[in-house]
């Protein structure tokens, strides 16, 4: 299985999860829109381009994930839409900084469901999304990425990142761990049959 600093990715074909594990058919799934299992270490991560959120894109998540939603974005522009890190403190070489959680201002149910947070991801990813667009604190979670490329840090959301960008979409991504139906986080050995799951849930 193909790795990118210690990450495998499987890509989604045919707006499916997919079988395959090579990485560079995982960013072509994330450029054509579609979602990619990225594997670091034994946790598994959903990854879409931010900019390509749906609802029922967003409804997967919530359904395989803990429904804490990230959107990995660069630190120019979580500055340009006022988002500094929620604390100073260095959470690791590796780690994006969290900010404020948001919801859009065009909500229309509280920020809470599938449609209100595919509304709040996209925003997130275009480029002429101002600060006052958000309601803070909300439902989806920004985090300050710190540049580095998937070669040089094996962070998820700075895999994330640079999967949309790879794939020639807005430089935003949508990740999330995967859990098992017990919640607890899928490990290596629950991944490899959660792509065939997915295939048949979806």
């Amino acid at each position: 299985m193909g790795r990118v600093d210690g990450t495998r990715a499987e890509s989604a074909a045919a707006g499916e999860m997919s079988r395959r594990s090579d990485p560079g058919a995982a960013i072509a799934a994330i450029a054509a829109g579609r979602t990619a299992l990225l594997v670091q270490g034994d946790t598994g991560y959903l990854i879409t381009a931010a900019d390509a959120a749906t609802p029922s894109g967003v409804a997967f998540y919530l359904r395989h994930t803990s429904g804490v939603l990230a959107v990995a974005i660069t630190g120019d522009r979580a500055d340009a839409l006022d988002l500094p890190a929620l604390t100073p403190t260095d959470l690791g070489s590796d780690a994006a900084s969290p900010t404020v959680p948001v919801d859009v201002l065009t909500r229309r149910d509280r920020g809470s469901s599938a449609g209100d947070r595919a509304a709040t991801i996209t925003a997130l990813a275009r480029p002429d999304t101002t600060p006052g667009e958000f309601v803070r604190p909300g439902h989806v979670h920004p985090l300050r990425t710190r540049g580095a490329r998937i070669l040089q840090r094996s962070d998820p959301a700075e895999a994330a990142l640079d999967m949309a960008r790879l794939g020639g979409r807005a430089p935003a991504g949508l990740l999330a761990p995967v859990l098992r139906d017990d919640g607890e986080l899928a490990r290596d050995r629950d991944l490899a049959g959660f792509v065939d799951e997915a295939i048949e849930k979806r």
